[in-house]
This record gives C-alpha cells, sequence and structure tokens, in this order.
C-alpha cells in the first residue's frame, strides 16, 4: 500500500496518483510539477516586465523631449545674445556719428582775453567767430579799471560759432554814503561831506535858529548815491530888521467942476 504525504490515504502499489486528493505519489512527478510551477512564475515575472517596458519608454521619450526644449532655449538666448550684441555695436557707432557732428559745429576754440582792454577783446573774439557782453565788477583798484578780469568760458573751450562770451569788466566804486548833517554847524557839515566824498549845495533860508546851522538836508542820511550827484543843504541866516515906513499923507484932488469956478473967476 502506498500512503498519500498530504492526506494520507491508502492507495494501491501501482497507483501514481492518490484517489483522495489527486496529489502525486511519486518524488519524480513531485519535480515536474515543481518545475511546471517555476516556469508559469517566471513566464508570468516575464509578463510583468514586459507591461512595464512601456513606462520606461514614456520617460525616455520625456527626456528626449526635455533635451530638445533645452536645445531650443538655448538657440533663443543666442539670438537674444546676438541681437542684444547688435544693438550696441549700433549704438557705439551712433554715438561716435553725434559726436564727431558735435565736434564739426563746436570746434572754435575760444581765446583767453584776461588782461585785456574791453575793446581789445571784443575785437580778438569777433575774428573768430564769437559775440562778446559785458559785465560790470566794483574794484578799488585804478589799474583794473576797463580792462577783463574775468571770462565765462575759459581760454581753450570748444564752442560753437557765434557763442556769446561773458566778459567780465573792473569799473571803480563810485558810489557815497551821505552822512548826517542836520542840527550841525555848517563848517562841520561841509568837512563831513568831503570826507565823503559828497558833493553838496547851500540854500540859506532865514530862521530863528543860530545862523550858520544847517536846517535839513535834501537825501536822508545812511543812503548810497553816486558821487556826482549833489546834496542840498538848507542853512539858516538871520532875518532882515522891519523897516518902519512913513504912510504918505493924502494929496486933495481938484475935480473938473472946480477948475471951471476956477475959470469963471
Amino acid at each position: 500500500m502506498k500512503y498519500c504525504d498530504y492526506c494520507n490515504e491508502a492507495n494501491s502499489e501501482d497507483s501514481m496518483y492518490c484517489k483522495k486528493c489527486g496529489r502525486p505519489l511519486y518524488e519524480e512527478e513531485k519535480d515536474k510539477i515543481k518545475k511546471e510551477k517555476t516556469k508559469k512564475e517566471k513566464k508570468q515575472k516575464t509578463k510583468k516586465v514586459k507591461k512595464t517596458k512601456p513606462k520606461k519608454k514614456v520617460v525616455r521619450e520625456t527626456k528626449v523631449i526635455d533635451q530638445r526644449e533645452k536645445g531650443r532655449m538655448s538657440f533663443f538666448q543666442k539670438f537674444m545674445m546676438f541681437f542684444l550684441f547688435f544693438l550696441c555695436v549700433v549704438s557705439i557707432g551712433a554715438a561716435a556719428v553725434l559726436g564727431y557732428h558735435i565736434y564739426q559745429t563746436e570746434n572754435i576754440t575760444v581765446p583767453d582775453v584776461t588782461g585785456l582792454t574791453y575793446e581789445e577783446a571784443e575785437i580778438l573774439l569777433q575774428d573768430v567767430g564769437l559775440n562778446a557782453t559785458k559785465v560790470e565788477i566794483v574794484t578799488d583798484d585804478e589799474s583794473e579799471v576797463g580792462i577783463v578780469l574775468k571770462q565765462q568760458k575759459r581760454g581753450g573751450a570748444k564752442v560753437s560759432e557765434n557763442t556769446v562770451i561773458e566778459l567780465s569788466i573792473g569799473v571803480l566804486d563810485t558810489t557815497v554814503e551821505v552822512p548826517d548833517v542836520e542840527g550841525k554847524i555848517l563848517e562841520e557839515a561841509l568837512e563831513l561831506c568831503s570826507e565823503n566824498g559828497v558833493t553838496y549845495q547851500i540854500i540859506y533860508e532865514e530862521s530863528d535858529e543860530t545862523p550858520n546851522t544847517v536846517l535839513k538836508q535834501s537825501i536822508r542820511k545812511g543812503k548810497k548815491i553816486e558821487n556826482t550827484e549833489v546834496l542840498v543843504l538848507t542853512v539858516s541866516k538871520e532875518k532882515d530888521p522891519v523897516e518902519e515906513t512913513e504912510e504918505p499923507t493924502e494929496t486933495p484932488t481938484e475935480t473938473p467942476a472946480d477948475e471951471e469956478e476956477i475959470e469963471g473967476e
């Protein structure tokens, strides 16, 4: 008798399979069954692997697409770089042309005219195609009177044609300050006017004040005036005595009627 290893059922000696569970009763058959199982498992694994292969292909395709997009972006970047380079070249060329145009139009060199008289400086500037304008600067040095002390555009500067150059000319300060002479004696008032360089004129006026006293002045004290302007001083003097005059006696006048009476007599 053969007993089944799985269900322990008794079978005949010539039986190949268990009559109860149907499992093989020989080792060889068991090995065959195991081999068939392993083959089936391998086939199932290969099928699974084949099913996953399309996913790998998709991944590769996406990688290829990304690489193509990167290639496109690099081409766009190259184009932009070329465009910016071309724009820079054009800008530099335009700046060069503009600079050359400015150099051609502003190619007059300003001469240095400081130390010359205004007339000499004006002639020199006109000779090179420039114009001059005068600005007076007050100075205390008589040697600087009428001389160009400074110029708006320094000597050697480049300017365009017919540019007006401002020249600063030295002039003496001719203004004087009016002193306060009201109420002062005439001699003292005249001394103050002379010290300040003020030209004066005297007008006498009868007054009860002390004679030769300055009653008023025509320009207020402390005012700045030109030295050619005249300060009028009103000075007091004694009043003239009043002379008593006799009243004239009335003489009778003869009327025409009286004349006729005299003629009749």
